[in-house]
This record gives structure tokens, C-alpha cells and sequence, in this order.
């Protein structure tokens, strides 16, 4: 599994396989889009092999694919705007940052979306997710010069267990 952007909760970027001495492609897949400007978040891998990733045109066309092994389309489902990133858990749920960055939300098995969080304040951006404790960690920014930023633990249930403020901008949760 590789359930999230940098692999796991320290974003090492690291497997704990040993890939092929010579790797060649098995697949590839061609990602089309209604508009020129296309964004795709980092691939996300779960428990069952399964391949999610979101595409955001910059429009209002953006998909989150969730791909089989091979690379054929299970699933696709579509709304508002992504802004990644991405996560995935042991139920193959996935939760990813919303509509323009203010809300993370989880797309459970059946393509239902559940807001699990939004910002408190409309000049407030969720900008990195990681896992941490029985939910995961967010990190938000007032503003993208720079401002005070918070760093939230939040429960799968959408409680905050905490929250920490800081006068000055973190760029991620390394």
C-alpha cells in the first residue's frame, strides 16, 4: 500500500520493497480533460492494490479515478474542486481536501461524500493532511503570504481533538 502522498505519516517516500533490479511500463494511462490546465494529484495505492488519483482541470470538471491493477476504471466520481491531497484508509474510504480548500471530505466505498472538517474562517486553507492518531492531522494557513497557521488533529468522526496556532507560515507536515 502506499495510502498517501510520501508513502506514510513521516513522508519518507520510501516502500519496504525492493522494486525490480530492470522496471519496464506494465501500463500507462492517458488522462483527458475538458480544459488545457490539468492538475493530478500524487497516486494513492490501498490495501486491495487499488490506484486512486484526482484530476482537477481548474475548472469544474475535476474526477477522483479509482483504478484496478491493471489500470482499468473501477469508479470515477466528479464535484466541485479537488486540491489534493489525498489519503486512503484500511477501508479503501478516501479523503481529500475540497472545494477550494476549505473542507476535507471522505468518499467512502459507495461514492457518497461526507464534509469530515472545514475551516473556521473563509480566509483559512487546508494546504497538507497526514495520519495521525485515530484520524489525522491538517494543516491550515490564514493566508498565502504568510500568516499564522493552525495544525489540527481531527478524529474520522470530524471531532478535533486539538488544535495548535503558530505565527508563522508551515509549508507541510514533514
Amino acid at each position: 500500500p502506499w495510502p498517501k502522498y510520501r508513502h506514510d505519516a513521516q513522508n519518507t517516500g520510501l516502500s519496504q520493497y525492493t522494486g525490480p533490479d530492470k522496471p519496464n511500463v506494465v501500463w500507462s494511462r492517458e488522462l483527458h480533460s475538458s480544459s488545457s490546465a490539468i492538475m493530478v494529484t500524487t497516486a494513492i495505492v490501498g490495501r486491495k492494490n487499488s490506484i486512486y488519483m484526482a484530476v482537477n482541470d481548474m475548472a469544474v470538471n475535476d474526477t477522483v479515478f479509482k483504478l484496478d491493477e491493471d489500470g482499468n476504471t473501477v469508479w470515477t466520481v466528479g464535484s466541485g474542486n479537488f486540491s489534493g491531497p489525498m489519503l486512503v484508509d484500511d477501508s479503501e474510504d478516501i479523503y481529500i481536501v475540497g472545494p477550494d480548500s476549505r473542507k476535507f471530505l471522505r468518499i467512502d466505498r459507495m461514492r457518497n461524500f461526507t464534509e469530515v472538517a472545514k475551516t473556521d474562517s473563509p480566509n483559512e486553507y487546508f494546504i497538507d493532511t497526514n495520519v495521525a492518531g485515530r484520524g489525522f492531522a491538517l494543516l491550515t494557513d490564514y493566508d498565502w503570504t504568510g500568516g499564522p497557521s493552525r495544525l489540527l488533529s481531527i478524529g474520522k468522526d470530524g471531532i478535533t481533538d486539538w488544535s495548535f496556532s503558530v505565527d508563522e507560515f508551515i509549508a507541510d507536515l514533514t
